[in-house]
């Protein structure tokens, strides 16, 4: 599937059931190592933005704090929308702006970030 799989734009789900490992309490169901990668793999190969929905907190023993995927991957939606983590160096494929198109967009940011536009 990672290797011939469609291309989605926007792809969401939820870890309430679907990433995490069962147990009694929510300290202790950390995600798997191995489903962190997975699912960072996907997220690099057949989306090119995507969000984890959550009804946990955001951190202090919510998403952040029991996630195994790598830092870039996914944006996170806890307390049912209300929090938000969207990491700016996010990794998504995206297939659409070309490597001299990134390079312009790049010249443009700095020199946004420059002259305080």
């Amino acid at each position: 599937m990672l290797y011939d799989a469609d291309h989605f734009h926007y792809f969401f789900t939820d870890r309430d059931g679907t990433l995490k490992s069962y147990s009694c309490s929510y300290r202790a169901s950390i995600q798997p190592a191995y489903s962190g990668v997975i699912q960072a793999q996907f997220a690099r190969r057949c989306a090119q933005t995507c969000a984890i929905v959550t009804t946990s907190p955001l951190m202090h023993f919510g998403i952040l704090d029991v996630s195994t995927i790598p830092e870039g991957y996914y944006y996170y939606a806890a307390s049912v929308g209300r929090e938000w983590f969207i990491d700016p160096s996010n990794k998504f494929r995206d297939t659409s702006i070309s490597e001299d198109q990134l390079v312009l967009l790049d010249r443009v940011c700095f020199q946004c970030l420059i002259f305080g536009v």
